[in-house]
């Protein structure tokens, strides 16, 4: 049995391959006998899977462009199918699982409602494990079993737990592995399932570093992993090993680039991963115009994940572990604050306090929104669950509303000088989660924008315009998302209109949805880069768009040994 015997970590010297240059490639996926690599491509703003022969080079789609979201491609057992997770909608919150013929055709939905994996059963070629997130119970995590064609679905966890959606089958059948999150310790948990005791088991537990993909070794004596050193960009993950049973890790890669996915050929002799480079942009333009006029010059030190105004002539841009303030013409740039530690989610200004979402912030494992002054001084904690997002403040810079993501369905509000948080049930059943999207408050303080939808299955994702403070009387307006609804609810300055990011074929561009009814119109021009985030100056005359291009492509790693 192999459970007895560790070999010397693989891939001690390897050699890397590019397999594309087109900067596309999302996903990848790797044929058992190493032949093929599937890609999952965008291009003009489509989805679509290709079929890359690796000796020859040639390349096959095997499935047709379409606009919706594709993720966790592989391969079946018998190598007759691509299985894939595929959006069902531009929110990309709802998720199916499909298949196709390898050699091409028809794509099949074959399980509704599927967050994680496929994994399939080496002893049971007709026999797949899946993760479903919040359904039936919100803020649940089940591991699930089905037959290939959706039939026979069973519950094999549940649990309350936050999960990294990295699902696993060990090579004799015995064991699934995935990945949680722990608050206590700011741990990530690499875990086995052992399916006939029904029992888990740690097999290691790391401080620094997050597990977005784990797949075993074919000899079941370890498992690759993808991870990400929390001291590193957001953009820069790396590919690890870590042994079975022992758990003891080793790096596969360690260099400049970001290896995202890990995928390994059945005799263990490849891996196929993508290659991850982004570039970012803050554009300006005037509020009344579609097109922008003027680009930010960014700090080169780390991703941007957002921004927000410090005046007219000045804003705040988030990075992966600091937060900077710095002119328009990108002069004047001073750290306000700044943690190797911890990531930073978001910067928003309040006033006379600046918000920041932080985790593992003093080496806890949870996102929480600490509080600091104009120059980054009298840095104060001011929530503490386990996952406080999406955080914004009314007009007045007295309170913090923000979403309790851990518990699934309540929109939160604190005194931003400190206090008991408040839940607002804002109206919906207890099926509902509200605030996911995020809150857009108008500046006279008078309404909310935000929107709700029920966790348990697909459903359509109602905004709702809601009164507040001495307007909290107001009879709430209600309407359905626009179809091509995709993230970021706000408000306009003047508070006529509630405005989001659409995907409209794939080109991601920012609308506005009249309060009062009638047609909604763009307010930037479309991209195929993504639009992160977007703020309005303080005296509403210019308004300013982060876009994020993605450059990835797909690599071979070969071990040479």
């Amino acid at each position: 049995m192999f459970l007895n015997h560790e070999a010397v970590a693989p891939f001690a010297h390897f050699s890397a391959t590019k397999l594309t240059n087109s900067g596309n490639v999302s996903e990848t996926a790797i044929s058992a006998d190493g032949r093929y690599v599937l890609n999952v491509v965008h291009d003009k703003a489509r989805v679509s899977l290709w079929l890359l022969n690796v000796r020859t080079g040639s390349n096959t789609q095997i499935s047709p462009p379409e606009a919706r979201p594709v993720a966790n491609p592989e391969f079946s057992p018998d190598g007759d199918y691509v299985y894939f997770r595929r959006g069902n909608d531009s929110t990309e919150q709802f998720w199916d699982l499909y298949r196709v013929p390898v050699l091409g055709g028809a794509a099949q939905n074959v399980i509704h409602d599927v967050d994680g994996g496929p994994a399939f059963s080496p002893g049971d070629p007709n026999h797949v494990v899946f993760i479903r997130l919040n359904d039936p119970e919100v803020t649940k995590y089940y591991l699930l079993s089905a037959d290939l064609d959706g039939s026979n679905e069973k519950v094999l966890v549940d649990e309350k737990v936050v999960p990294a959606k990295a699902l696993s089958w060990s090579p004799d059948a015995k064991y699934l592995a995935d990945v949680i999150y722990t608050k206590d310790g700011g741990s990530t948990t690499l875990r086995t399932f052992d399916l006939a005791a029904k029992k888990w088991r740690t097999l290691a537990e790391f401080k620094d570093r997050d597990i977005p993909a784990v797949n075993w070794a074919p000899d079941g004596r370890g498992l690759y992993v993808c991870f990400r050193l929390r001291t590193a960009p957001s953009n820069v993950a790396q590919i690890g090993y870590v042994s079975f049973p022992r758990g003891e890790f080793h790096e596969v890669t360690n260099d400049l680039n970001g290896y995202f996915g890990v995928h390994i050929s059945k005799d263990g002799k490849f891996i196929a991963t993508r290659q991850t480079q982004v570039s970012v942009s803050i554009l300006l333009q005037a509020s009344d115009a579609v097109k922008a006029s003027a680009r930010v010059p960014l700090p080169p030190q780390e991703l941007i994940v957002g921004f927000d105004w410090a005046s007219d002539s000045e804003i705040l841009v988030a990075g992966s572990h600091a937060v900077r303030r710095l002119n328009l013409d990108g002069s004047g740039e001073t750290t306000l604050t700044s943690d190797p530690n911890a990531e930073v989610f978001d910067v928003v200004n309040c006033g006379r306090h600046i918000l920041v979402p932080w985790r593992f912030k003093n080496n806890i494992n949870q996102v929480n929104i600490w509080r600091m002054d104009p120059d980054g001084e009298n840095l104060m904690q001011l929530t503490h669950g386990p996952a406080d997002l999406s955080a914004d403040c009314s007009p007045d810079g007295n309170f913090v509303y923000y979403f309790d993501f851990a518990d699934a369905m309540w929109t939160m509000r604190i005194p931003i000088d400190g206090g008991t948080p408040e839940k607002l049930r804002l109206g919906q059943d207890n099926r509902a989660v509200v605030g996911q999207y995020g809150f857009g408050i108008s500046r006279d303080g008078r309404w909310m924008a935000t929107g709700s939808f029920r966790a348990a299955g697909p459903s359509q994702l109602r905004i709702h315009v809601l009164g507040l403070g001495e307007n909290a009387a107001a009879p709430e307006r209600s309407f359905i998302r626009d179809p091509r609804f995709m993230k970021m609810l706000r408000m306009t300055p003047d508070g006529r209109f509630v405005t989001f990011v659409i995907n409209d074929q794939g080109s991601k561009m920012l609308w506005a949805q009249p309060v009062d009814g009638g047609a909604g119109h763009p307010l930037t021009e479309g991209s195929e880069d993504d639009l992160w985030d977007y703020r309005w100056s303080p005296d509403a005359k210019t308004l300013a768009v982060e876009r994020i291009h993605w450059q990835v492509d797909a690599v071979l790693l070969q071990d040479s040994k």
